[in-house]
């Protein structure tokens, strides 16, 4: 009858608006596997850590360290090397499978710039300075990975690792690295992660490395400042007259790399999360104009490399030089 089927289309009507209303319901409830890219990152790391299975990996780790004259309650570093110093030291103290030893050469006057836990290299007697008469007192990169080199067992490591001397370390870096070694990768560099709320991290102290690995204020970097190569690699890179402290050091390292590697990559900031930053201040924008002297040498070292990493190499060199004062035909 006409009443039994307006039933039956009220009844129908009723159960579609229940099951619109049950399903946007669902739609917008969080759910615990909604992941954001960080969660998905972190939790594909901590998965790939616990499974990993690789032999004991002997590393060494070279890190620029200096002394600081105006160091306040950070003496002899500063906040930043402050930091820096403990997260690594935490990270080689975290359990695992890799023999770290952890490095530094120093200039003949910075003895207490060294910690105990690093094995100090022979020191440093060429510097901006003394080679090219500078204002600046700056240590030409060759010089600290020559002394890397000379250290009696250094030919029973596997890899090499060197970082800024600002560059905080998560505390399970050496199996984040470990892990992308036993991925085949004979090189590679892994961006670091910035830290932006300045307010907060000009706070923090060596304490505070649970806080600054927790912290969602950050920002991607585009530049390398964790070079990781394989032993065999790193007895072949030459950086010749290029000092530290203005670019493009960090630059012709990599390229020196990638140009000696069989299978490089790059880590960009958020791919492995293993390092990070306090700002981004780049200190050297304000200092002396040196760049274009480590731009001319760069250049040189693209000489050295074969194609076609030669071109590519002077191509970016001189590019990106033109911005800091770099001509060829000066």
């Amino acid at each position: 009858s006409a009443v039994n089927r307006s039933r039956v289309i009220l009844v129908l009507v009723l159960l579609f608006i229940g099951g619109v209303l049950f399903w946007s319901t669902l739609e917008s409830t969080p759910r615990d596997y909604d992941l954001t890219n960080e969660e998905i990152v972190l939790s594909t790391r901590a998965l790939q850590l616990q499974t990993a299975e690789y032999p004991t990996i002997k590393l060494a780790h070279v890190v620029p360290l200096f002394k600081v004259d105006d160091c306040s309650a950070f003496c002899p570093h500063n906040q930043e090397q402050n930091i820096t110093i403990a997260s690594i030291l935490r990270a080689r103290d975290y359990p695992s499978n890799v023999d770290v030893t952890l490095a530094a050469s120093v200039f003949a006057d910075e003895h207490d710039a060294v910690p105990s836990d690093f094995v100090r290299l022979p020191d440093l007697h060429r510097s901006t300075a003394t080679e090219l008469g500078l204002a600046e007192k700056l240590p030409f990169l060759q010089d600290i990975f020559n002394n890397l080199r000379s250290l009696p067992d250094f030919e029973t490591n596997d890899y090499v690792i060197y970082t800024n001397a600002d560059i905080i370390v998560d505390e399970r870096f050496y199996d984040i690295v470990a892990l992308q070694i036993m991925q085949g990768y004979d090189a590679f560099t892994i961006n670091r992660l910035t830290m932006e709320n300045k307010k907060k991290w000009s706070q923090f102290t060596a304490l505070d490395l649970k806080s600054i690995e927790r912290s969602k204020s950050v920002a991607v970097h585009p530049g390398a400042d964790c070079f990781v190569m394989k032993r065999s690699i790193f007895s072949q890179i030459d950086m010749g007259g290029v000092f530290l402290g203005h670019p493009p050091y960090a630059s012709i390292l990599r390229m020196q790399m990638i140009s000696l590697a069989k299978n490089y990559k790059k880590f960009k900031s958020k791919s492995l999360r293993a390092t990070r930053h306090l700002g981004d201040d780049r200190n050297w924008k304000n200092e002396a104009n040196y760049a274009p002297i480590n731009f001319f040498e760069s250049y040189k070292l693209c000489g050295m490399m074969s194609e076609p990493y030669n071109s590519q190499c002077k191509f970016q060199i001189a590019r990106r030089g033109r911005k800091y004062g770099f001509k060829l035909d000066a």
